[in-house]
């Protein structure tokens, strides 16, 4: 009987003495990490310890409400206390709910080993009305080695 495992099948003639024989096993496995805060506050946020060796492939962010007029929130992503980004991600009054906000990363960064620790520093600055921004979410995806 097939195995499924992601997206691969991997069927009975591939596998013997309980090891895989021949399969298509270049596919890459990508971890996401991430981060949520449901008010709007100036926070840092551990996201996760990467299990394996990689490379980042993107960071993104994006909240449900809309921030106010002048209201904004500044996510920077790091990595063992090191930005990965060239820039730090914003989200402002010009932001459109419920749409990720792709950060662009620093290349220097990109690479990724076991054990290391990644954290979102988010820094929030009020605005007027309506209600403030909510539940900022940010997410970094990592394609292991």
């Amino acid at each position: 009987m097939p195995m499924k495992r992601g997206n691969h099948q991997i069927t009975s003639e591939f596998i013997g003495d309980g090891e895989v024989k021949k399969a298509d096993l270049d596919t890459k496995i990508t971890i996401t990490l991430q981060a949520w805060q449901e008010t709007a506050a100036s926070n840092t946020i551990a996201m996760g310890i990467c299990p394996k060796d990689g490379t980042i492939v993107s960071c993104k962010a994006a909240c449900i409400t809309v921030p106010a007029s002048g209201e904004s929130m500044s996510i920077d992503v790091k990595k063992n206390n090191v930005s990965i980004l060239s820039s730090p991600i914003t989200i402002d009054d010009s932001a459109t709910a419920r749409t990720a906000i792709d950060g662009t990363l620093d290349s220097g960064q990109v690479s990724v080993s076991a054990g290391d620790f990644f954290e979102a520093e988010l820094t929030y600055t009020a605005g007027g009305s309506p209600t403030p921004m909510t539940d900022t979410v940010v997410t970094v995806e990592i394609e292991l080695s």
